[in-house]
């Protein structure tokens, strides 16, 4: 249908959730990928993605600078002190992430840190300082680290199958041993590991590898714990599995807008997965009760950069069991970011004497406290007990308006006229 439609054009068509895309002969001919076997509806994923994905991202040195650039200005401008980078290939190149690092060292650069992460295997503690020669400052070889894909590709990995594709269960792109490996290799080094888990059976590949590791080597419990290891994204976590994440020292990295574009009954999670387990999908107060540490991303461009769009999205959670309230939902977006980027500061992501002077102003419409009324909230909405007031957020609203941003006390977004 593509190459009917653009005649001998490379054109890409990527699915909402990047794991998948249609593409035309044109394209696969200019990346040397025509021997490449695609499935009956002409779709890519998995392995052959990979190459498709770098060909179509090559670019000029200079015009990758000033797209970096251009990304970190409107984060800025959006109230964002710091961004998680998930670079892995496909995605970026380590000198790409090295370039990020390097140009956002310094509060001085008017830009967000960048603090990055490289979605890379290692086997061994050599390679991990090789990678940490190549990418200085890097966080961790984390973030795009694949164990499954997504459930709208049907290629995240589930226990049971895909309530509309009853032949698939998804894929599974690392192995327990590779996993095994990886977590060693970083843990012995120092260095923080993560992957990427959406699906149930993907979550019990990772923990399968930590029992393994621990059993086979008790120290690594303790240096597990050290390392701050995290999860991305975690969709489904049954309680014994929250159980043994908080029990090895785990941290997940979420996205309320994933609840929000795809939880709602009837949505595609649904579609995907059944009323059963939708109920189960997106844990986010489970993960709060157990004291897993977490934090709240985009997983842009999946869902857009949208900071008090994910804060709204926890507080309105499809499933009124996993809501929270909108303190818990800010700290997630603010505090817990910085804790899972290793902030060495326990105070940084609040505003007092002796935290890191990164501050948002806003203009909002209405302050309040903004929680589910429904017994299980720790914190009162009576204005008299003076708990900490938020914008009051509304699921379609407006949002509140960023009129500057400082890094350290450095202005790197200003519409005050300062």
């Amino acid at each position: 249908m593509l190459d009917a439609r653009f005649p001998g054009v490379p054109v890409y068509v990527p699915r909402a959730d990047l794991h998948s895309a249609i593409v035309s002969s044109a394209l696969l001919a200019s990346a040397g990928l025509t021997d490449q076997i695609l499935d009956d509806r002409g779709r890519v994923s998995g392995a052959i993605h990979t190459p498709i994905r770098e060909f179509i991202r090559e670019l000029a040195p200079a015009r990758r600078t000033e797209l970096y650039r251009a990304v970190l200005a409107k984060c800025a401008a959006l109230g964002i002190v710091a961004v998680h980078e998930n670079a892995a290939p496909g995605i970026d190149t380590p000198e790409g992430l090295a370039e990020l690092i390097d140009m956002t060292s310094s509060p001085e650069s008017g830009l967000p840190q960048v603090v990055g992460y490289l979605g890379m295997l290692v086997r061994s503690v050599e390679q991990v300082e090789e990678l940490r020669a190549q990418v200085p400052g890097l966080a961790g070889l984390a973030g795009d680290l694949s164990v499954d894909g997504s459930f709208g590709s049907h290629s995240a990995a589930l226990r049971e199958p895909y309530t509309d594709a009853p032949d698939t269960i998804g894929t599974l792109h690392l192995s327990a041993q590779e996993i095994e490996q990886h977590l060693a290799a970083c843990s012995d080094a120092g260095m923080t590991a993560g992957f990427h888990v959406i699906g149930d059976r993907a979550l019990d590949t990772v923990l399968e590898a930590v029992t393994s590791l621990v059993e086979r080597d008790p120290s690594y419990v303790s240096k597990l714990r050290r390392c701050g290891h995290r999860l991305e994204h975690v969709e489904l976590a049954d309680e014994v599995s929250r159980t043994e994440l908080a029990k090895y020292g785990f941290m997940v990295s979420v996205q309320p807008a994933f609840d929000a574009h795809w939880g709602a009954p009837g949505g595609m999670y649904e579609q995907r997965l059944g009323s059963e387990r939708l109920r189960a999908t997106s844990p986010i107060r489970d993960f709060t009760r157990d004291g897993i540490p977490m934090g709240f991303g985009s997983d842009s461009p999946v869902t857009a950069i949208d900071p008090w769009g994910g804060v709204a999205a926890a507080v309105f959670h499809s499933n009124p069991e996993q809501r929270i309230s909108a303190r818990a939902a800010f700290k997630a977006h603010t505090r817990g970011g910085w804790r899972l980027g290793g902030e060495s500061n326990f105070m940084a992501g609040e505003i007092r004497v002796g935290a890191p002077a990164h501050l948002a102003v806003w203009r909002a419409e209405e302050l309040g406290v903004q929680a589910e009324n429904d017994g299980r909230s720790s914190w009162t909405t009576d204005g008299r007990s003076g708990s900490p007031l938020l914008p009051i957020l509304s699921q379609d609203g407006n949002r509140p308006q960023c009129l500057a941003t400082l890094r350290a006390g450095i202005f790197i977004y200003d519409d005050l006229g300062n």
